[in-house]
């Protein structure tokens, strides 16, 4: 099982160690022009941690620095790299971009909003990028869900069932939504589970929870929570949650379990 918390420190650690300085300065104008391949350093926050990072940027530059659409490389030791393809502002990532990482043959994308170099995504960007961390196996999430969550976002999470009663709960079918893996209208769900794993972790300055839970027929579903709930290995407890996707991972029997992923709002 692998840790939310640790994952894009360590990619970038490897990364940061074979990085150089190799910056140069690139052209003062106040008018906007495009570079290919230049020499610059961007800086990459993580939580409260500045990193600069020393690569090749192309796109456009005001005043020597990235201001609009670019993308910026950087390669560590042993084949890493580092791509961001997006937004820039002030030589910064700046509103919407994708970050990529591969290290060892293991690819972290990171899909979202930026500001001033740091990852923050909206609440729905976040579902999608919990969905690289291979928790309970990776997943996507589509832009409708994305779009559904971020409307309604006082509701991931929320600590009251009075908010939840307000909103047109969906009926839910675990067959229909493994064959088409969307619902017909988003709406949330309610589902009455079994807890067989639950962890905690650190996640962007808060906590996630994620739950490896199963129904009365068996059926398995990952749920993830961005907060802390008191729910326990083998409690029974009922959850309040959008579909998002399906999902797989190797078990420890040596077999496969497939699941629905679940972003869930409220859970008792």
């Amino acid at each position: 099982m692998k840790k939310a918390g640790v994952i894009v420190l360590s990619l970038l650690m490897v990364l940061l160690s074979g990085c150089g300085s190799t910056a140069q300065e690139t052209p003062k104008n106040d008018t906007p022009s495009t570079v290919s391949d230049y020499d610059i350093t961007v800086t990459m926050v993580e939580g409260t941690d500045t990193y600069g990072i020393d690569g090749k940027y192309t796109g456009e530059v005001v005043n020597g620095k990235p201001q609009g659409v670019g993308t910026f490389e950087a390669d560590g030791e042993n084949g890493s790299t580092y791509t961001y393809e997006g937004n820039f502002s002030n030589g910064a990532f700046n509103g919407y971009g994708v970050t990529t990482i591969i290290n060892d043959g293991e690819t972290l994308e990171m899909s979202g909003t930026y500001t001033n170099g740091e990852f923050t995504p909206t609440t729905g960007e976040s579902f999608n990028y919990i969905g690289q961390l291979d928790l309970f196996g990776k997943f996507t999430i589509s832009d409708a869900v994305i779009e559904y969550i971020d409307e309604n976002e006082n509701l991931f999470p929320t600590a009251t069932n009075e908010a939840i009663q307000s909103s047109d709960i969906q009926d839910f079918s675990n067959k229909q939504f493994n064959k088409t893996r969307k619902q017909d209208q988003i709406g949330l769900v309610k589902l009455d589970l079994y807890a067989v794993q639950v962890f905690e972790d650190d996640y962007l300055g808060g906590k996630l929870t994620y739950l490896l839970a199963a129904d009365d027929d068996n059926n398995y579903y990952a749920l993830y929570y961005l907060g802390s709930t008191e729910v326990y290995n083998e409690d029974t407890f009922t959850a309040y949650a959008i579909p998002c996707s399906t999902s797989s991972f190797d078990n420890i029997s040596g077999g496969t379990t497939n699941v629905i992923v679940l972003a869930a709002c409220y859970i008792e």
